[in-house]
């Protein structure tokens, strides 16, 4: 896939994108790390895309997502190892 001719837009909808935007998956946050270093052209464009992702996102970027996710599973957890009374 050529990121080169994306626009904010196309970054925005990325699938691979948004999770190395949140956080979500390390093969992409490696990826688009590499990306950006290796087309630093871009940087601005995929700033941009990347500030819009997060505001979309109600202002979750990457440590709020991780800790939100963390808190989940801690509920889950527990809700699913209560004792019943």
């Amino acid at each position: 896939m050529d990121y080169q001719d994306y626009d904010i837009e196309d970054f925005v909808m990325d699938s691979s994108f948004q999770n190395y935007c949140l956080g979500k998956k390390e093969e992409d946050v490696l990826f688009w790390k590499t990306w950006i270093i290796d087309h630093p052209g871009q940087y601005e464009k995929v700033n941009q895309a990347k500030k819009l992702l997060i505001v979309l996102n109600g202002n979750n970027n990457a440590h709020y997502f991780r800790k939100d996710e963390q808190s989940f599973r801690n509920a889950v957890y527990n809700h699913l190892h209560k004792k019943d009374d």
